[in-house]
Formats: structure tokens, sequence, C-alpha cells
């Protein structure tokens, strides 16, 4: 990979190692119950007025906007950033007070089915909570500078103290406070996130001013954003709706659904979404330079470095998804039940993990586009598509039939997006190497075949150490079939394909 995607991959992983650590404490210590539940319910609340109201807008159209205007006119680009800042700040600010004061009724609405007790809980979580937000406001606008400059190392030291900070919020504070300390943990975390990117950013030239320039600029963003942010909408309606549909089943299910999607994201947040974030500002300045064969080339290379690395990682994780979920999360509160239920959810996760890996970069190329239109489109409709199939899968498969859903309508949404892709703006141009995926697929179908047969000949063991070094040398045997079967099919082109990854 390149220098930035290997920052951001090891910023991702240690980050999502302190996540795996994270879920362990936060399991031992509350299992998969109500309260597990509540935390989960409030946390997705301020996470979707961030997403929904500041990510979408600033990933789909800041980056862009921000280095056509430092081209021309860097003071103006600095005033823009100011303004945006502000902007959004007072927005979420606004919508912030409007969900605290009315957070008991938000709650009920949201979740019918739990009892007054545990939505009285869910609504004290939510108001610590929606603190986060406004830290995050700002943070997003420093990752937005760094993105365009290409400088990610607050970027990437920023979910490290974030998780780290949620991790001293269950250790250092849920002894005092009980549940309300890992939401303490929270607030503290989106600070920290702010922070540590306000320094680097500082140094590329960004000064906050109170200002508030209704520019064409700032009206151009609003109205490039507002597909994203509806596509974003849709992406949050659903995770709503998978909530909303896990809280009606057996107590925990919504605590098992968080725990399987974060370990799906594990190989997503380190492979699929560095990439897309290091490949951003490049899509966006070959499509400024009006240069689309060499940005036809430059995704097909990026296709190709994400299959052949998250094609094997869908495969291993489903055959060693019992004991990773074994050593991540069982002990304390949470017993071999939770553990198995876990695991199944997690399975059938697996079947769109490579899609929503490669749907962010896919994404990208349309915003470089400036195009936010068909990713709203196509959105919508995987919304339609997964609702429905969430509400019948989870009749007859439980909480798992939910990770199938979104497995399904996920992959959907990729060939979608892909199509249309080909068909608006890369007619002409090749940017999808149908061989290479069939035998990175075909090599990683024949790794998981022995994987699962050599787990079957073994006993798990009871002891963590033991059972981590079982993973390790399972995941060992895996990764040298892998690539004997890779070299069998490409011999010495293998070694300049890898030596390419990230470039």
């Amino acid at each position: 990979m390149g220098n930035m995607t290997y920052l951001l991959a090891l910023s991702s992983l240690l980050s999502r190692l302190l996540g795996v650590y994270r879920n362990h404490a936060l399991a031992s210590y509350f299992g998969a119950g109500g309260l597990s539940d509540a935390y989960f319910a409030a946390f997705q609340v301020p996470d979707t007025l961030y997403r929904l109201l500041v990510f979408g807008a600033i990933s789909a159209a800041f980056v862009p906007l921000f280095l056509s205007l430092k081209k021309d006119d860097s003071d103006g680009a600095w005033e823009f950033v100011s303004s945006i800042t502000n902007g959004f700040l007072i927005f979420v600010f606004v919508l912030a007070a409007i969900i605290f004061a009315f957070a008991g009724g938000f709650v009920s609405l949201l979740y019918p089915s739990f009892s007054p007790d545990l939505q009285l809980q869910t609504t004290d979580l939510l108001r610590i909570m929606l603190l986060s937000p406004l830290f995050f406001t700002f943070s997003s606008v420093l990752s937005g500078v760094q993105n365009a400059f290409r400088s990610f190392w607050g970027f990437a030291l920023a979910p490290i103290v974030y998780n780290a900070a949620i991790i001293f919020g269950i250790l250092v504070l849920t002894p005092q406070f009980g549940i309300s300390g890992v939401a303490y943990g929270v607030v503290l975390g989106a600070f920290l996130h702010a922070m540590v990117q306000l320094f680097p950013t500082l140094r590329l030239g960004f000064r906050w001013r109170p200002i508030l320039v209704w520019s064409s600029s700032f009206k151009k963003m609003l109205f490039t954003s507002l597909p994203r942010i509806l596509s974003i909408a849709s992406v949050q309606i659903n995770f709503f709706i998978e909530g909303v549909i896990a809280t009606t089943l057996s107590v925990g299910s919504l605590t098992v659904l968080r725990y399987a999607q974060d370990l799906q994201s594990f190989p997503i947040g380190i492979i699929g979404v560095s990439m897309a974030i290091s490949s951003f500002s490049v899509f966006s300045h070959l499509v400024i330079d009006k240069k689309k064969s060499e940005l036809a080339t430059y995704l097909r290379d990026k296709l190709d470095h994400l299959f052949i690395l998250l094609i094997p990682a869908a495969f291993g994780l489903y055959a060693l998804r019992v004991p990773l979920t074994k050593l991540i999360l069982e002990g304390g509160y949470f017993d071999a039940g939770a553990v198995q239920l876990t695991s199944v959810t997690l399975a059938y996760l697996c079947i769109g993990l490579v899609a929503a890996a490669v749907l962010p970069l896919v994404t990208r190329v349309f915003f470089a586009f400036h195009d936010t239109f068909w990713p709203f489109v196509v959105s919508l409709g995987t919304v339609a598509l997964n609702t429905v199939l969430a509400i019948v899968l989870a009749f007859s498969l439980g909480v798992a039939g939910i990770g199938l859903a979104s497995s399904i309508s996920v992959t959907v949404s990729l060939l979608l997006l892909m199509s249309i892709l080909r068909w608006k703006y890369l007619s002409e141009e090749s940017f999808f190497h149908l061989s290479h995926f069939a035998v990175f697929l075909l090599a990683s179908l024949l790794m998981g075949a022995c994987l699962q047969y050599a787990l079957g000949m073994i006993i798990l063991s009871e002891n963590n150490l033991f059972l981590f070094g079982q993973i390790l040398l399972l995941t060992g045997i895996g990764v040298l079939i892998y690539g004997a079967l890779l070299w069998l099919f490409f011999r010495k082109k293998l070694i300049i394909f890898v030596r390419s990854l990230g470039y």
C-alpha cells in the first residue's frame, strides 16, 4: 500500500484492536441484556445525528469544493472552512437541544418494546451522549481539511484516542456511575477525537473565524450534499429499523447484532474505508483534470487491491467466526449462548462483507464527479429491500436474519452503483478485472474450505491464551494456502501485483 493508505490502515487496525477490547470489557460487565441494549439504542441516536447532517455533507462535497477554491483563492477557501464549521455547529446544537428536551418521547417512539425502566435508562444515556455530535462536527471539518492536503496523521490518531476514552469509561467510570460511565467515555472520546486533529490542521493553515458567509460555495456544498445526506438518512433509517426489529426479539438481540456488526466491520474499516479515504482526493484531482482513462485505471487497480485482501478476509472470518467470537466476547456476563447467537449472526454478515467494504470506494468516485444523486437513488431502493428482508428473515431466523438481509441489500447496492458508474461516466473505460476477481474468489473458497476442515479436527481451548494461539495458527495456515494458490495462478506477476498495493 502507499504510505498514506498504510498509515490509515495501521490506525484503523490499532483503533479496532482497541475496539475489540472495548467490546470485550463491555460484554463482560453487561453481557447481552437489557442494559447493553439500552446503551446501543441510545448510542445510535447521536451517532445518526452526526452522520446524517455532518459526515454525509462533508464526505460528499467538502474536499472537491475546498480544493477548487484553494486553487484560485486561498483566503476564500479558509473563509469557506470557517463558515462551514460555524454553520454546522449551530445547526447540530439546535437539533441536539430539541432531542434533549424531548428525549423521553423519542425513545418511547423508537423502542416501544423496551420496558418503562429500560426506556428511562435509555433516555438518560441519550441525553449524556448528545454532546458527542458537537465535537464530531468540528472534528469532521478538520478531517476534511487534512484529507484535501493528504495529511492524515491527526485523522489517523483520532479513532485510537476515541476508543481509548470509551475503554476508560468502562473500566474507570462504570464502577461508580454504572452504564452511564460508558456514555461519559463516549463524550470524552468525541472531544479528544477533535482535539488531536486540531493541531495538525492549524499547521496546514486553518484559523477559525467567527463568521458565517452565505457564499456560492456554501450554497453549492449544501445543494450537492443534500442527496448524500438523504442517502445517509436512508442508511441510518436501515440502522434504526434493524435496531427496532432486534428489540422486538429476545432481550439482548440488539446487543448481539451490534457486536456481530463490529466484528464484520473490522476488515471493512482497516482495508476498505482506509483505501477509500486515501483515494478520494486522487479521484477528485483526476476528475478536475478530466483524465477519465487514468481514473478508470486507478479505480481498477484499487478494486483489485480490495478484492485480493477482502475476499479471503470474508471467507476466513466466516470459517473462524466461533473461536473469534468466543475469544473476544465470552466472559463475565456474556455466556456461551450469546457467543453462539453472535457467531451465527456474523456468519450471515460475512456474505456482504466484501460489498460493504468496496461500496465506500465506488461511492467516492461519484462524489468526485459531484454526483450525489445516483448514490441517493440506489440507497432508497436498498432501504426498501433491506426493510422487507429484515422483517421477513427476522421472523424465521431471529436476529441472524437481520444480518442476512443486510448482506443481500448491500450487495445489490454495490452492483447497481457499479453498473451506473459504467453507464454514466466510464462507459468506454474498463475499471473491473473479472478474471482477477474470479481467481481471488476461487482461491478464497478453497482456503475457507481447508480452514473449516482444520477447525473440525481440533477442540477449541477454554483458555484464552491457548485459544488465541489456535486462531493464530489457523490464520497462518489460511494465509499460506491462499498465497500458494495465488502463486499457482499468477506466478511472478503476483510479486509485482502485491508491491503495487495501495499505490
